[in-house]
Protein backbone atom coordinates (compact mmCIF):
# COMPACT_ATOMS: atom_id res chain seq x y z
CA UNK A 1 0.00 0.00 0.00
CA UNK A 2 1.26 3.44 -0.56
CA UNK A 3 2.25 5.66 2.51
CA UNK A 4 3.26 8.76 3.40
CA UNK A 5 5.37 8.28 7.21
CA UNK A 6 7.29 10.98 9.56
CA UNK A 7 9.92 9.72 11.01
CA UNK A 8 11.94 12.72 11.89
CA UNK A 9 15.72 12.05 13.54
CA UNK A 10 15.16 13.73 16.55
CA UNK A 11 16.03 12.83 20.53
CA UNK A 12 13.12 12.41 22.96
CA UNK A 13 12.88 15.98 24.27
CA UNK A 14 13.06 17.76 20.74
CA UNK A 15 10.20 14.64 19.34
CA UNK A 16 7.97 15.60 22.60
CA UNK A 17 8.24 19.49 22.05
CA UNK A 18 7.67 18.76 18.33
CA UNK A 19 5.33 15.82 18.32
CA UNK A 20 1.79 17.82 17.89
CA UNK A 21 3.14 19.99 14.98
CA UNK A 22 4.60 16.40 12.92
CA UNK A 23 1.12 15.49 13.72
CA UNK A 24 -0.29 18.82 11.98
CA UNK A 25 1.55 18.36 9.23
CA UNK A 26 0.45 14.35 8.87
CA UNK A 27 -3.46 15.41 9.24
CA UNK A 28 -2.39 18.45 6.63
CA UNK A 29 -1.24 15.23 3.87
CA UNK A 30 -4.00 13.64 4.67
CA UNK A 31 -6.36 16.22 3.68
CA UNK A 32 -4.45 17.23 0.84
CA UNK A 33 -4.33 14.19 -0.39
CA UNK A 34 -7.71 13.72 0.07
CA UNK A 35 -8.73 16.57 -2.16
CA UNK A 36 -6.18 16.07 -4.90
CA UNK A 37 -7.01 12.00 -5.49
CA UNK A 38 -8.84 11.17 -8.47
CA UNK A 39 -12.29 10.26 -8.07
CA UNK A 40 -14.10 7.33 -10.11
CA UNK A 41 -15.99 5.83 -8.08
CA UNK A 42 -14.55 7.64 -4.61
CA UNK A 43 -13.35 4.37 -3.14
CA UNK A 44 -9.96 5.50 -3.07
CA UNK A 45 -10.26 9.10 -1.39
CA UNK A 46 -12.58 7.25 1.49
CA UNK A 47 -10.04 5.50 2.69
CA UNK A 48 -7.16 7.63 2.70
CA UNK A 49 -6.64 7.65 6.93
CA UNK A 50 -4.18 8.55 9.43
CA UNK A 51 -2.60 6.14 11.73
CA UNK A 52 -4.11 7.24 15.08
CA UNK A 53 -1.20 6.21 16.91
CA UNK A 54 2.44 7.27 16.37
CA UNK A 55 4.61 5.25 14.76
CA UNK A 56 7.93 5.44 16.60
CA UNK A 57 8.65 8.72 15.94
CA UNK A 58 6.23 9.94 13.58
CA UNK A 59 2.69 9.10 11.32
CA UNK A 60 1.63 7.15 8.71
CA UNK A 61 -1.19 8.10 6.30
CA UNK A 62 -2.10 5.40 3.97
CA UNK A 63 -4.55 4.56 1.05
CA UNK A 64 -5.71 1.21 1.82
CA UNK A 65 -7.91 0.89 -1.71
CA UNK A 66 -6.40 -2.38 -3.22
CA UNK A 67 -5.74 -0.44 -6.07
CA UNK A 68 -4.16 2.22 -4.44
CA UNK A 69 -0.85 1.44 -5.34
CA UNK A 70 -1.66 1.51 -8.87
CA UNK A 71 -2.98 4.77 -8.69
CA UNK A 72 -0.11 6.27 -6.89
CA UNK A 73 2.60 4.82 -9.31
CA UNK A 74 1.17 4.09 -12.92
CA UNK A 75 1.10 1.28 -14.74
CA UNK A 76 1.86 0.42 -18.39
CA UNK A 77 -1.02 1.79 -19.15
CA UNK A 78 -2.02 4.49 -17.02
CA UNK A 79 -0.02 7.54 -15.65
CA UNK A 80 0.86 7.85 -11.86
CA UNK A 81 -1.07 9.79 -9.92
CA UNK A 82 1.07 10.70 -7.07
CA UNK A 83 -1.16 11.86 -4.33
CA UNK A 84 0.67 11.47 -1.11
CA UNK A 85 4.31 12.38 -2.79
CA UNK A 86 2.45 15.16 -3.90
CA UNK A 87 0.26 15.99 -0.45
CA UNK A 88 3.78 15.56 1.45
CA UNK A 89 5.26 18.06 -0.59
CA UNK A 90 2.55 20.73 0.08
CA UNK A 91 2.78 19.85 3.78
CA UNK A 92 6.93 20.00 3.75
CA UNK A 93 6.00 23.93 2.31
CA UNK A 94 3.91 24.30 5.09
CA UNK A 95 0.92 25.49 3.10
Amino acid sequence: MPRFEAYPSLDEDVWRACRDQIKARAQLVRDTAKNIAPVDTGEYRRPISMTVRPIGRGWRIQADATYSKFLEFGTRYMRAHRTLLIASRVAKRGQ
